[in-house]
């Protein structure tokens, strides 16, 4: 024969004064009370456990605390030590009014509400009468805004640890609690804080998953980024998908990388914003190379990781959330991980630009070199037809710099080719004009769109460049290119090992788009012609085509 339920033998018990097996009353009832508490503990335990959902294991829990208790409400809260926190997760009650749904789910701060301090420092039952003389007078005005007349609170405990409190309410009338009742209700607390911790890990672990797959996707997007924009925008989308649980926005900031100017910032929107003020967190973190965290109960909670290269802080990841939850030591590892991922993409762009740089510069003088000059002029000579604007072309050769080399040797005609390409850089618009050197001693520059307003070279601006005539248009760049001629002239190279300084002169040629060529390669040969024009005419002076 089966063991009976607690439901059967609660009901044996109940038949057993007509079977004469149980004399005295009182124990009988005892056994009653004793066969029916471990009836409602045990269900409420199979319910607890039929589902690892945290929601689910939560409304359960007050449902089961309500019935049980016989009460007309019942709810938990579950403690956050480390934001001081107390936060209702769950209610039921006979009737729930929209106010009970609208308070569901809000987080109280224990300085906002000390009689929670008294269950934090010493957890234990208590019972709330409202007409005790010794209810709190907070707490009681409290208890009469949501007609609680009686009440227990109950810790919940896992492993001696607070994780919430569990609380039955009477609101229909005033009850005094029996012994039993508390014992029962402490009974209860019991199976409810197992199912919830069982049920918080097991969330613990989804989110954790969750993250893990969420940082294996943000960091091969991060790591495919090939510049420091790139890498930022990446990090800031990343970033904020990074937790599924929280609403985050990211911010990248840059400061000055070790040895450079910083770039300038890309057109709003932009994610990356160079040197923005430093606060406190944003200092602490870039001086210690560490991640920084907001105190708790900041708010909003914020997360600063610094980005670091080469042994420097070049820039930090500012992470914030619009809620009181704190980023935990979890979160900011994982944040952690992705900024790693985050400066490798950083050096790699850095190395990769730093090859794309040697690809287009000439070794010697570190002006761009032949390749990338044609590409700049064909891509110029696009931008031309399409605007309708013109622009020109100068090709300059050193007079006699055999002699040089002859006289002085390699080393100082080496050191005369870098002196000419810095007074280049130094006369030419710095990011409108672009020089070049073309081979040997021959230099080349491009001066787009030259004109009264030089430097208005986007398509708002095509018109009025447009309007400038052939002839001033002529001009002008012949005045460029005279400058750079005048320029050398007068400058002369201290050079090691020379008694005195090394002078030298250039021709020059300038060729006009349009006007002077339908292509690239035939505007070559056109300033190309007017420089071998200056060359017979007698050297160190500048000659335009046609």
């Amino acid at each position: 024969m089966s063991k009976p339920s607690g439901r059967d033998a609660c009901d044996e018990i109940e038949e057993a004064p007509e079977n004469g097996d149980v004399g005295d009353a009182e124990t009988l009832q005892r056994l009653r009370d004793l066969t029916r508490r471990q009836a409602l503990l045990l269900e409420t335990m199979r319910a607890l456990t039929s589902t690892l959902v945290l929601e689910d294991v939560l409304d359960l829990a007050a449902r089961s605390a309500a019935e049980a208790m016989g009460v007309s409400s019942a709810d938990i809260n579950v403690y956050s030590a480390a934001e001081n926190t107390m936060t209702e997760v769950a209610y039921w009650a006979l009737e729930v009014t929209p106010e009970d749904e609208a308070y569901t789910g809000s987080s109280i701060l224990l300085d906002e509400r000390p009689f929670y301090y008294p269950h934090v420092a010493d957890p234990m039952l208590v019972e709330r009468q409202l007409d005790d003389p010794d209810f709190a007078e907070a707490e009681r005005v409290i208890a009469e805004e949501w007609g609680e007349l009686s009440g227990l609170v109950a810790p919940l405990l896992y492993g001696g640890q607070l994780i919430g409190l569990m609380g039955c309410m009477e609101k229909r009338r005033k009850r005094r609690f029996t012994d039993e009742d508390k014992e029962l209700f402490r009974l209860l607390t019991v199976p409810a804080a197992l199912a919830i911790h069982n049920a918080q890990t097991y969330q613990h672990e989804e989110v954790r998953n969750r993250r893990l797959v969420n940082l294996l996707g943000a960091a091969q997007k991060v790591a495919g980024a090939l510049d420091r924009d790139e890498v930022a925008r990446c990090i800031r989308q990343e970033a904020t998908v990074l937790f599924p649980t929280r609403s985050c926005t990211a911010d990248v900031c840059f400061t000055h990388a070790p040895g450079e100017a910083p770039a300038g910032s890309a057109s709003a929107p932009s994610p990356v914003h160079e040197a923005p003020p430093r606060d406190e967190l944003v200092a602490t973190a870039l001086q210690s190379r560490a991640a920084t965290r907001s105190a708790a109960g900041a708010i909003p909670p914020r997360l600063v990781v610094p980005l670091v290269q080469r042994g420097a802080a070049v820039g930090y990841v500012d992470l914030h959330d619009n809620s009181r939850a704190a980023f935990s030591d979890s979160e900011s590892e994982f944040v952690q991980i992705l900024v790693t991922q985050a400066e490798t993409a950083l050096e790699n762009a850095r190395l990769y630009g730093e090859l794309e740089r040697q690809a287009i510069t000439d070794g010697l003088t570190g002006l761009y070199n032949q390749r990338y000059f044609y590409d700049r002029l064909r891509q110029e000579f696009t931008r031309a037809q399409r605007l309708g604007t013109a622009f020109s072309l100068v090709m300059l050769d050193l007079d006699d710099f055999k002699l040089v080399n002859d006289h002085h040797g390699h080393q100082v005609g080496d050191e005369v080719l870098r002196g000419v390409a810095r007074l280049l850089l130094g006369t030419l618009r710095s990011g409108v004009d672009l020089a070049a050197r073309y081979g040997g001693e021959e230099f080349a520059v491009i001066l787009p769109s030259v004109g009264p307003e030089a430097e208005a070279t986007s398509e708002a601006n095509a018109a009025l460049v447009a309007s400038v005539s052939a002839a001033t248009h002529d001009h002008l760049a012949a005045g460029i290119a005279e400058r750079i001629r005048a320029g050398l002239d007068q400058a002369e190279f201290a050079v090691n090992g020379c008694e005195n300084p090394v002078r030298i002169t250039l021709s020059g040629g300038v060729a006009r788009f349009p006007g002077d060529a339908d292509d690239s390669e035939g505007l070559v040969r056109a300033a190309d012609k007017a420089l071998y024009l200056a060359k017979r005419l007698g050297k160190n002076r500048v000659e335009s085509f046609g």
